[in-house]
């Protein structure tokens, strides 16, 4: 038996998410990694179990008492978190497909173990896939890239400066994390409060008499169930669609996030559907510059939304965007932290009423269209080295899947690995078949890599000079 140990709250966001989950929606965050190399398993077992005690809030347990839920932190000695799976050579190509899915689809049960599972399937002596399973009312995807990180510097036997003992990370004992984090960002914020109110109270009230469209798809039974589909964009064509984005003053996030509108507007009209009111939900990293291990989640959520007359050009549809954005994220910095005082009023009530919350009226009202998260331009410690020694292995490729809520019925996941642009689209097996989600993200591709931007004569001037210069 293990001794329980320290008990950590959850915060207001892991909460929420908490009150996601159901029957037929599990909150499960999956990084799966293409590695080149072989990999030593009982290393790689010993290196997860290291890192893991410098993340407190990753060996815990979820308990109940007294209708209040928290963490309950719990030694790591005894616990597995490796499962090893070695594919039959003659039958790889059919058999992997198979293991991967079920691998993605385990349930987890947090209140039995550890909010984690790591697969590592074997393709053969240098070729394998390393599946890293989060439950996402602990983590958030930029602090889960970062654990991998510290799991590979620890099997390569270093130790990083961002690294910590397990005695040096302070174990948050009593309050809200992320609600002492709006409070230390309030004083050097302007109008952070009116900001705040005003857009969550404008999110409320104008949701209800203005849907947000949904992709269409057709439903098929109650599944559980998810897969995903991948596609790439090259470092060239990603410098491309940064000149488009840099002449109208916006970012490659912005040209993403403008292309998803327009492909679900396209999507939906070849189903024969109009599209009136589409709205992306955007998560937003609110923690310190500083970084140190926090495994709980550090963000917050944007909610940017367009209407077919913004759509119709697509130079203006950009601009919109960029205005949405940037207003939120650095002039009324305010309204990133609405969702974080939304989800804490909400977390002062049982998770039991949340819940019927969340299935009668957060997702039939104000779930938005879809949900697209931007990991980041990201690195990991063996492309850091840049070659493979005896024992070592190299990371070739990176795919981000999120948890999918049936409203939406996918999750775009987007990550930039070794000078390459990734789009990852996570679904529901219920809502699309594998062939239609491709043909999505064949469209959303195309819409990225296609993208017109139309000058005005001076910005073209402009733009040319840049490039002399």
């Amino acid at each position: 038996m293990r001794k329980h140990g320290a008990v950590i709250p959850l915060n207001c966001i892991d909460k929420t998410l908490l009150s996601y989950e159901a029957a037929y929606q599990r909150l499960n965050f999956h990084l799966i990694l293409s590695i080149e190399g072989k990999v030593d398993p009982t290393r790689l077992d010993q290196s997860l179990l290291c890192v893991l005690q410098r993340y407190p809030t990753i060996r815990t347990v979820l308990r109940t008492k007294h209708f209040r839920h928290f963490r309950q932190l719990e030694k790591v000695s005894g616990t597995q978190i490796l499962e090893i799976y070695d594919l039959d050579d003659t039958k790889i190509e059919t058999e992997y497909e198979k293991c991967l899915s079920e691998c993605i689809n385990r349930p987890m049960d947090i209140k039995r173990g550890f909010p984690i599972k790591v697969f590592l399937i074997r393709k053969g002596v240098t070729a394998s896939t390393l599946v890293f399973v989060f439950h996402h009312s602990a983590i958030d995807g930029i602090r889960a890239v970062r654990f991998i990180d510290e799991v590979i510097s620890s099997y390569e036997n270093v130790t990083t400066d961002k690294s910590l003992s397990s005695r040096d990370i302070p174990i948050r004992h009593k309050g809200d994390a992320l609600i002492e984090l709006a409070r230390c960002e309030r004083p050097a914020t302007k109008r952070f409060y009116w900001n705040m109110l005003y857009y969550m109270f404008h999110f409320l009230l104008t949701t209800p008499f203005s849907h947000s469209a949904r992709i269409c798809h057709i439903r098929s039974g109650q599944s559980a169930e998810i897969y995903f589909c991948s596609g790439r964009v090259n470092s060239t064509e990603t410098r491309e669609i940064k000149s488009k984005a840099k002449s109208v003053g916006g970012t490659v996030n912005d040209i993403l996030l403008a292309a998803c509108f327009r492909t679900i507007e396209k999507w939906n009209r070849l189903h024969g559907k109009q599209s009136k009111k589409i709205s992306i939900m955007v998560p937003v990293d609110i923690a310190p510059q500083e970084v140190h291990p926090v495994s709980t989640n550090q963000v917050s959520f944007l909610s940017v939304s367009t209407l077919p007359m913004d759509r119709s050009d697509p130079t203006q549809l950009l601009k919109k965007v960029n205005t949405q954005t940037v207003s939120a994220l650095k002039q009324s910095r305010g309204c990133t932290f609405s969702y974080v005082y939304f989800s804490y009023v909400l977390s002062r009530f049982p998770l039991a009423f949340m819940k019927v919350f969340a299935k009668y009226v957060k997702f039939p009202v104000y779930a938005d269209t879809v949900l697209h998260s931007n990991l980041g331009i990201r690195t990991l410690y063996g492309n850091r080295r840049g070659e493979t020694g005896k024992g070592s292995f190299r990371v070739t490729d990176i795919v981000g899947l999120g948890p999918v809520i049936t409203a939406m019925g996918m999750f775009l996941v987007i990550i930039t690995y070794n000078q390459s642009l990734g789009i990852d689209l996570c679904y529901k097996t219920s809502c699309f078949s594998k062939e239609k989600a491709q043909k999505f993200l064949d469209l959303y591709l195309a819409e990225i890599k296609g993208y017109e931007v139309e000058l005005k004569a001076d910005q073209i001037a402009h733009s040319m000079a840049s490039c002399m210069g």
